[in-house]
């Protein structure tokens, strides 16, 4: 992880995931809605059914955040944390 702290950002999707909004996430960002998730703080946050390909989640913060189930093989992972993680059936 890199030296930054981890950053709650006022992106409009981030906050969608934040919000426990998932869906509405995957519908946009595969709609072709970008984002910059690079470095956020997903701390404690259930992200079960997160599509993530295709996402930058460099130096992002995901203690004890809920990943179960989560495809991650086309998703940028440099630098982040998943410390206490739940991560069962993750790729």
């Amino acid at each position: 992880m890199s030296e930054q702290m981890p950053a709650i950002k006022d992106d409009p999707l981030y906050q969608l995931l934040r919000d426990g909004k998932i869906d509405e996430f995957n519908t946009r960002h595969k709609a072709g809605e970008s984002s910059d998730l690079t470095g956020c703080d997903f701390r404690g946050l259930d992200l079960r059914g997160l599509v993530a390909e295709g996402l930058d989640l460099s130096d992002c913060y995901f203690r004890q955040t809920d990943l179960r189930g989560v495809d991650f093989s086309k998703a940028k992972l440099i630098g982040a944390s998943i410390h206490g993680a739940k991560i069962s059936g993750v790729f």
